[in-house]
């Protein structure tokens, strides 16, 4: 289409079909030019920044960025102009009313009918789809720890507990650590079900690993093995270092009270000795065993 050939009526309507076509794109849209002032923007992207067509014309588009991103932002517009280089990112800006968004923002270096440089910036307001982003994220995290937790007692369930096991064992083999586990269970805790229910049995078990959770040090390890057997892992820990923890652990659980349920516990202990999981599991389960063959609320090792 050549322009010399309409007449004024003509291209009034051209420009008129083609301000309209700027402003119906669901797209921010905005011109500045080398010194980074707007020169036209279009109703969407007054409608993401709250401000009027009026208020941004002649301002420096800093006004619509955050004061962290403001500098940066300013000195890539300036490189923009000068080099022309590519520009697509995601930003942080800042609303009329102060409220923050996140936009993608892309970018053309064009000449003005000055022969000047000037920068069009196409703008996509991305803000819910980042929440929705951080949602999903936050949940898959909240998912990928509720598969290493046990529902009942908050501590690891089996699969983690014994991956956490394998990786002290692996520590341990690669260093000069020592390590200590403790295997413990709740004797005849087939009668407290019986006796008082399966709901009490619950309950037992829950406050039994909030004692070991509250007497354990911040490095241990508490998870549960199976049933009412619990797996404690002392890392960087002897054997007589690892008794007095058990012993305080037994100590606290001798305590609970729940229905009048008569609990007593037993436990074994062992020292790694170049043993697998599986190995140095079965070993301070034998200590346990040999505890409760003994006598009840006592530590075999």
């Amino acid at each position: 289409m050549k322009y010399d050939d309409l007449s004024r009526e003509e291209l009034i309507a051209l420009l008129n079909i083609n301000e309209t076509i700027v402003n119906a794109v669901p797209i921010g849209f905005c011109v500045t030019d080398e010194k980074g002032i707007f020169e036209a923007v279009n109703s969407h992207y007054t409608k993401i920044y709250g401000y009027s067509r009026d208020e941004l014309i002649g301002k420096h588009f800093s006004i619509v960025t955050t004061k962290e991103n403001r500098e940066t932002l300013t000195k890539l517009h300036d490189k923009f102009i000068a080099e022309g280089c590519e520009l697509s990112k995601e930003w942080q800006v800042k609303t009329k009313r102060g409220q923050e968004k996140t936009i993608a923002a892309s970018a053309a270096r064009i000449v003005g009918p000055d022969g000047k440089y000037k920068k069009v910036t196409y703008v996509t307001d991305i803000t819910k789809m980042k929440e929705q982003e951080k949602e999903l994220i936050e949940m898959n995290e909240i998912l990928k720890i509720k598969a290493l937790i046990d529902d009942l007692t908050g501590l690891y369930n089996y699969g983690e507990i014994m991956q956490r096991l394998k990786a002290e064992i692996n520590r341990v083999n690669h260093g000069d650590h020592k390590l200590t586990i403790m295997m413990l269970d709740i004797d005849d805790f087939t009668n407290i079900n019986n006796n008082y229910g399966h709901v009490i049995g619950d309950e037992v078990l829950a406050a039994l690993a909030k004692k070991i959770s509250q007497n354990i040090r911040e490095m241990d390890i508490a998870g549960r093995h199976g049933g009412d057997e619990f797996l404690i892992i002392f890392p960087n820990t002897s054997l007589e270092e690892g008794k007095i923890i058990a012993e305080r652990i037994l100590e606290a659980i001798r305590k609970i009270d729940i229905k009048n349920a008569q609990i007593t516990i037993s436990a074994g202990l062992h020292q790694f000795d170049g043993e697998d999981a599986d190995e140095l599991v079965a070993k301070a389960d034998k200590m346990l065993y040999k505890a409760k063959n003994a006598d009840k609320n006592m530590i075999a090792y």
